[in-house]
Order: structure tokens, then sequence, then C-alpha cells
């Protein structure tokens, strides 16, 4: 989870990703209840959206992750309160930790957020994830951002 400060204003969602990297020697059947059990995280109350899944394509050499989690809150509180429900809690230790060999969690708020925060079931989703060259100034970041 992310360590930076940010609000939400009723015109903001909180996107919240996590990446993760299976152990090689993963059981498919130990994916499958994992997979199963983060989907079911989507009934705690603070959770507007919440889809989960393997992912189809990596760009990247250093980074293989193998799936993806990707939940929207209406607030900052509403993602800590997800994170520290006892259900997520029972998930990410039963489930996640025992087939996770690696894991990245990104979290934002989107601005101007006037569409709906449910992504209809089966809908594609491609996320870029961008890391600046240490040293990239102000004026570097702008300019990626389109600031």
């Amino acid at each position: 989870m992310s360590s930076s400060n940010f609000t939400s204003t009723s015109d903001q969602i909180i996107e919240h990703i996590v990446l993760y990297k299976l152990k090689l020697d993963a059981d498919p059947p130990a994916v499958n209840a994992m997979l199963s059990n983060l989907h079911s995280l989507a009934s705690i109350d603070s959770v507007l959206h919440l889809s989960a899944g393997p992912v189809s394509r990596c760009r990247s050499n250093s980074l293989t992750f193998t799936h993806m989690l990707h939940c929207r809150y209406r607030s900052k509180p509403d993602l800590i309160s997800y994170s520290e429900n006892p259900k997520h809690i029972s998930v990410v230790s039963n489930y996640v930790k025992p087939v996770v060999d690696d894991v990245m969690a990104v979290d934002w708020v989107a601005n101007d957020f006037s569409y709906l925060p449910v992504i209809p079931p089966g809908s594609a989703s491609r996320l870029t994830i961008l890391k600046l060259k240490e040293g990239t100034g102000e004026n570097g970041k702008n300019e990626v951002l389109g600031f």
C-alpha cells in the first residue's frame, strides 16, 4: 500500500492495484482458490469495484507479474478499512502468501471521476506503470504526466 498522503473528494475515486508474481511451483488449485477468495473480497462494504485475474501480457522484462487485483474506493479511509478488514487479512494470509513470490501495490487518486465506479464483468483493462529515472526533476515528471 502507498505511504503517500492523498485525499479524495466526491468527484474522485481511490484506485488500488496489486500485482502478483506467482511462485514457479504454485499448485493450480491453490491459485484458483487464491483468485476465488480475492473475488470474495468484493463483499466488503467499502469496496466499490473489485476484479482479479491473470495478466494477459506484461511488457517488462524485469517485472514478471502473473496476476493482478484492481479495486476502487470512495476515499482513503475506505481503502484503509478494506486493508484492515479481517476477511482481507485472512485471504492474504491463507490464500495469497502461500502461492505468491512477489507483490507490488499501487494506489492513486483518479480525479474528475464522473463515470460509473464499476467496470462491467469481462471488460479488458490496460495499466501502464512508469518508473522515472533517478534524478528526474519536477519538469521531467510534469512532462511525462502531461502537466
